[in-house]
């Protein structure tokens, strides 16, 4: 079973930051997952909300910031006075620092009422940095992957579920949507859609896994992977 690092090592870095992302490198993650959103100025950057309150010195809606506007603002500091200074990364500068091999489950947040054209310009950053074969496309907005296919008839495409469906695999089929994984909620897992998902030939990435106890019992599930906060969970 892999661990793939939620937002980077977040529970130990500010989340979505390179810091995360390089402490979660250091701790031997098999991968890294985080959001991308698109600037005022159409640039893919890396954030969670779609508001920089949360996680930032700042205020407002990034669609409504442009990149130099968001660089401006402070990412780490909220989390822990040591990160100050932390900023707001790109998706470009994950892939600057992301070594061949690690896997990146970049998942898409997009507002239906707002939609705009993240999916074409996230898929032509992967296909400009050559890391088709290390990227899951991923998303609550399934009308998103549907475009993301329909752009590239190869990349990656990972369903992200919350509550229980009854065989999803018939409604992505039934979408017109060939995904190689499932994202589920670790709450709504149980053994037979782990078994029923693999006769299906679809991976399992769950999340958010942020104990070992969990993480083992996933892990027996024939869970492929799990999602999790802690990259350092199954040493513990």
């Amino acid at each position: 079973m892999k661990i793939i690092a939620h937002r980077g090592a977040s529970g130990y870095a500010p989340e979505n930051t390179l810091a995360a992302f390089k402490l979660a490198l250091e701790q031997k993650c098999d991968g890294l997952e985080f959001d991308v959103q698109m600037t005022k100025d159409e640039e893919i950057i890396i954030c969670h909300d779609y508001r920089v309150d949360r996680t930032t010195n700042g205020t407002g809606h990034i669609k409504d910031l442009t990149l130099s506007e968001l660089k401006t603002l402070d990412a780490g500091s909220w989390f822990d006075k040591k990160f100050t200074g932390e900023k707001i990364p790109t998706l470009e500068e994950v892939f600057e620092i992301v070594p061949p091999g690690i896997l990146m489950n970049i998942e898409i947040k997009n507002l239906a009422k707002e939609r705009r054209d993240i999916e074409q310009k996230v898929v032509d950053l992967v296909l400009k940095h050559n890391r088709m074969d290390d990227v899951i496309i991923s998303s609550f907005d399934h009308l998103s992957l549907k475009t993301v296919r329909e752009i590239n008839k190869d990349i990656k495409i990972g369903f992200l579920i919350y509550s229980y469906l009854l065989e999803p695999w018939t409604y992505f089929k039934k979408c017109g949507i060939d995904a190689y994984s499932i994202h589920p909620a670790e709450e709504y897992l149980n053994e037979d859609f782990v078994l029923n998902a693999h006769k299906n030939n679809y991976k399992i990435l769950c999340y958010t896994v942020n104990d070992k106890n969990t993480a083992t019992t996933m892990d027996k599930m024939g869970v492929d992977a799990i999602i999790s906060n802690y990259p350092d969970i199954l040493a513990k």
